[in-house]
């Protein structure tokens, strides 16, 4: 399985914009003198059935100390918060993550913030939307002022056991359990797959454009490196035109993975982090094009001008997985695929 590291292009979804919040929160705690900070739980709104609070929390916990604030859990002042959807000044429904920090002992509030989210594509990772974008931002569609994620999410397509956000796109994912495709079924408009505790699955990646595709997968809101052991900064996994790559489990070395297990919250991937637990499980994929940096013509055409400048997902056991790494320039996302699993 191919694997680039991260791209001059491309960043994480939601980092731009947590790290611009941990920087007006830096501020604050500088003005108070304080060098630590205990980072707290997100949540979304039960109708949103998301589950991104543990990647919230991961993210932000690193971006404090790379701007040199302590993370401690014993620290004075916490931070904590919410997140979900808002209108902007355009009237165009955007993702917002929405806090405040307090002090530990009496919970005293000392400052809040609203935090827009901005990265193309960011916004549907964070509610767990299935949605094709289109390739230059300059087209891509506002939503509409009536437009609620939450009570009417865009309409994905199941073709037999594959999950995709529009019967066209090319790109789509399956969840495998003992080598079985589970056929997804919707509810309210979102595709849910069944799966019991203790089972293991497998997620395939599926893509049928006429490009390489780089790929970045999440559980319950963690990268599938969130157990990265090679000290590289690894985020997407490239998946060949017209091919399929299946994804056996958390990522921890280019030898090793350890399987994708259906637990209970408190023996959950998410647990470890103190995240908390939310009633429904989210698997998500973005898919983006990629291309040989050292061959430009190679990218897609309309890329070639914008590219300038209850049950959770537990740690399993080991299971044998080869990954080898390799350079790629990544575009503009392209698809976002969520699939939820009942807790």
């Amino acid at each position: 399985i191919l694997l680039t590291p991260q791209s001059s292009q491309a960043s994480d979804l939601l980092r731009p914009d947590l790290h611009s919040l941990a920087e007006k929160i830096t501020v604050f705690l500088k003005e108070e003198r304080q060098t630590s900070i205990a980072v707290g739980n997100f949540s979304s709104p039960p109708a949103l059935l998301a589950s991104s609070g543990a990647g919230i929390k991961k993210v932000l916990m690193e971006e404090f100390e790379g701007l040199g604030i302590h993370v401690d859990r014993n620290a004075a002042l916490v931070v904590k918060g919410d997140y979900g959807l808002s209108y902007n000044e355009k009237s165009v429904h955007e993702g917002y993550i929405f806090g405040r920090v307090i002090r530990a002992a009496g919970g005293q509030i000392l400052f809040q913030f609203k935090q827009p989210i901005t990265h193309r594509g960011a916004t549907e990772q964070l509610i767990g939307g299935t949605v094709q974008l289109e390739s230059d931002p300059s087209k891509v569609r506002e939503e509409s002022p009536n437009t609620d994620y939450a009570n009417d999410p865009p309409n994905p397509s199941l073709d037999q056991q594959r999950v995709q956000p529009a019967p066209s796109s090319p790109y789509s994912i399956q969840v495998v359990i003992e080598g079985m495709p589970v056929t997804p079924i919707l509810q309210d408009g979102l595709p849910f797959v069944p799966m019991d505790r203790g089972e293991s699955y497998q997620v395939r990646l599926r893509n049928d454009s006429n490009f390489d595709a780089a790929v970045r997968l999440s559980l319950d809101g963690l990268s599938m490196f969130a157990f990265n052991q090679t000290g590289e900064d690894l985020k997407h996994v490239i998946v060949p035109s017209g091919k399929t790559v299946t994804i056996p489990g958390w990522f921890f070395t280019y030898q090793e993975s350890r399987e994708f297990e259906v637990t209970t919250y408190p023996e959950s991937a998410v647990a470890m982090l103190g995240a908390p637990e939310d009633e429904v499980g989210t698997i998500t994929a973005t898919f983006a094009a990629a291309w040989d940096p050292t061959d430009p013509a190679s990218a897609p055409a309309d890329e070639r001008e914008i590219t300038k400048g209850g049950l959770a997902t537990g740690v399993g056991d080991r299971v044998t997985a080869e990954y080898r790494k390799k350079n790629y320039e990544i575009g503009k996302i392209r698809s976002v695929i969520t699939v939820r699993y009942l807790r």
